[in-house]
């Protein structure tokens, strides 16, 4: 017990329940980062009682024992309630009020005169010295009641609150959203304290700004505003280091990430799962335990796990001791590793090999990305691909249908209408009979929206096809695609579903607006619009563009695609291919014929391709042999290879050893133009 009174920390406080952090030497600032998730200590623990010992401060976290911390602000009003609460009552540095409380009212507030802190917060510790520069306070934090903390059920603390609160502020944060400064104006900053709202208008020195942009953001986040963040810091002073930095998008999402680690409203899915959880009544939140336990056991937060499991324990009248015990084995073995397999056992093992749907490029039981960049005839592939499957033995003449797979087609890019003008441009002058008609109405839907709100709607919904089609990928999820834990909570609540189920998910996705054409088959993987765990996730990429597109004397359009096989997983044996596509707006077609396997290279590349293929083969030719070969094969024209020949010999990679003639060069002709080069650059 006196290294108990050497700390500081009053009897009353001195529980096993409760958690303390460290603040600097008379300061209000933590000295650890994750002190919500790891670096908090019990009253009797060695660091904690050493650092208070040394002469710094500490502070008391609310939620661990249910603790719950009152700050009331207005010296008035605080003196009005110390006897009508009889609770161990502080008086800080500012003389403010700290009236600590056991509840189960679980919900943070910011009013007027104060603030509720009922979870992931924290104020500091009785007998602590600090010093606050901004608001010019320093002192003790001086107990002004030495009374037992008093418990409060939920209905008392919500009639104690009623006469601060007009609106429950509760913590959650959402996605960023652009809003303008009227917005700002008349919403949120009315709805800040004096000294939030002074950090946010004050333009501050140099040396503070990201003190500064960060208690900000801490401020935010623990009012229910975190959605604005980047709104404000683009308008007000407070933002002017985010303006200013050489990247000023990574300097606040690293702000944003620091702010949520400190207010714990960092993962979105915990504010899903509490609204979840509240929702249900309690018979319902008893017959789901063990699945809301799983949800609670992927958290990070030890502190935030311990607040959800209190709430659903309070909730179905259950002693959250036995729920944190349950949650602990079910992480454990979330943690279990996985025994080896020898590779006698793996060979004994009986694995069946791939089985398609359209052989080899829509396997079964995979996820495929169909990407390009606009106007790339992706969708309009899809499509086609789709009506195949159920009015053809063989899709583009040569991929063979194996069985024909009820198909799911989530359009949520184009509507009724275009889908209308695509389907009958693509169907048109098809040979379909009228089983091939019944079997597009029973086995091919359209749905033209998602309910991102009730995801497992729309896996019941999916689970009576085959083939999934999304189109396009960023419009299934919530939230931004350069965010990986949004990518990430979308594949974990439908795609992995799926997955489980054994289908088929075809998903048709936005390349950057880069040259596809030019790339590498792993340079057009990388160029896939968002978060780089999206390409992690599919089996297999397909990358498609455009190239040799017309309008001839007839009206007709003509171009080729070329579909680049840019991932594939090694059991799928697909490669790329390509096909032409003819349009004809008169007759309302679109036709598409399947041209050859490998990427389509333009007219000069296989010219010039053809002219090496002839030099290996016959040695020295001449231009006439040269043109006569091309003109009969490629349909070129002399002007077009006398523009190949020079370019080729001007690059080396064809030479002239007399005129008229043309061979491949040796190492000597290479080292020759190479020193023709440095003496023309350096004399």
């Amino acid at each position: 017990m006196d290294n108990i009174k050497k700390s500081n920390i009053p009897d009353f406080l001195c529980d096993e329940k409760f958690r303390f952090i460290l603040l600097a030497e008379k300061s209000k600032l933590p000295l650890e980062d994750a002190w919500q998730s790891k670096n908090y200590y019990d009253y009797k623990d060695e660091k904690l009682l050493r650092h208070l010992e040394s002469g710094g401060n500490y502070g008391v976290l609310s939620n661990f024992g249910s603790l719950r911390i009152l700050d009331i602000d207005d010296i008035e009003v605080g003196k009005k309630l110390q006897d009508e609460l009889n609770t161990l009552t502080v008086k800080t540095c500012g003389n403010a009020f700290h009236f600590y409380f056991i509840s189960d009212y679980d919900d943070n507030h910011k009013f007027k005169e104060g603030e509720l802190r009922s979870t992931n917060a924290y104020v500091v510790g009785p007998n602590c010295y600090a010093i606050d520069k901004k608001k010019g306070h320093e002192g003790y934090y001086s107990i002004i009641n030495n009374k037992s903390i008093r418990e409060l059920k939920k209905d008392d603390m919500s009639k104690l609150l009623v006469r601060f609160l007009k609106d429950k502020a509760k913590t959650k944060e959402g996605e960023q959203v652009d809003v303008g400064r009227e917005f700002i104006d008349n919403n949120i900053l009315p709805k800040l304290d004096e000294n939030t709202k002074d950090l946010i208008l004050t333009k501050a020195e140099k040396g503070e700004r990201s003190e500064i942009d960060q208690r900000v953001i801490t401020f935010l986040l623990l009012n229910g505003f975190g959605k604005y963040i980047k709104s404000i810091f683009k308008i007000y002073p407070v933002g002017e280091k985010y303006r200013e930095h050489s990247d000023g998008e990574a300097y606040i999402k690293y702000c944003i990430s620091k702010g949520r680690e400190y207010t714990g409203v960092y993962q979105d899915e915990i504010i899903d799962l509490e609204k979840e959880i509240n929702a249900l009544n309690a018979s319902v939140l008893r017959n789901k335990l063990d699945e809301f336990l799983n949800k609670i056991a992927q958290i990070k937060s030890p502190l935030i796990q311990e607040f959800l499991v209190n709430k659903v324990a309070f909730k179905i009248t259950i002693k959250s001791t036995s729920l944190l015990n349950k949650l602990k084995k079910i992480i454990k073995e979330m943690r279990s590793v996985r025994q080896f397999i020898t590779v006698g056992d793996l060979l004994d093992k009986d694995f069946p090999a791939p089985q398609y749907w359209i052989h080899p490029i829509i396997p079964k039981n995979s996820m495929i990305f169909v990407g390009g960049r606009p106007d790339s005839f992706k969708s309009l592939f899809m499509l086609f691909m789709a009506i195949q499957s159920q009015i053809s033995k063989k899709v583009l003449g040569e991929f063979e249908v194996n069985q024909k797979p009820k198909i799911l087609y989530y359009d949520l890019e184009n509507g009724e209408k275009m889908q209308y003008w695509r389907i009958k441009y693509l169907i048109s002058g098809q040979d379909i009979n009228e089983q091939d008609k019944k079997d597009l109405r029973t086995n091919f839907h359209i749905q033209f929206n998602f309910d991102k709100m009730d995801i497992e709607k729309e896996v019941e919904l999916a689970k009576k096809y085959d083939i999934i089609i999304m189109d396009s990928y960023r419009r299934f999820l919530e939230g931004a695609e350069d965010k990986s834990e949004i990518v990430n909570e979308f594949y974990d609540s439908f795609l992995k579903k799926l997955r489980e189920m054994e289908k088929t998910i075809i998903i048709i996705h936005h390349f950057r607006k880069q040259k596809l054409e030019e790339m590498s088959p792993e340079e057009i993987m990388d160029s896939l619009r968002g978060s780089g765990d999206i390409g992690a996730q599919p089996d297999i990429i397909y990358g498609l563009f455009k190239v040799n597109e017309s309008i001839g004397f007839d009206g007709k359009v003509r171009f080729d695609v070329s579909v680049i096989k840019s991932k594939s997983r090694d059991i799928y044996p697909v490669q790329s291919f390509a096909f032409s596509v003819l349009r004809d707006d008169e007759l309302k077609q679109t036709l598409l014929k399947f041209r050859e396997y490998g990427k389509i290279l333009k007219p000069k590349e296989r010219r010039q391709n053809r002219i090496i293929e002839l030099l290996k083969e016959k040695g020295t030719l001449s231009k006439k042999e040269i043109l006569d070969v091309l003109r009969r094969e490629l349909t070129s024209s002399e002007g077009a290879v006398d523009k190949d020949l020079q370019e080729m010999i001007d690059e080396t990679k064809i030479i002239q050893p007399k005129h008229g003639s043309y061979s491949l060069p040796t190492v000597i002709d290479i080292e020759k133009k190479q020193d023709e080069k440095e003496q023309k650059w350096f004399g």
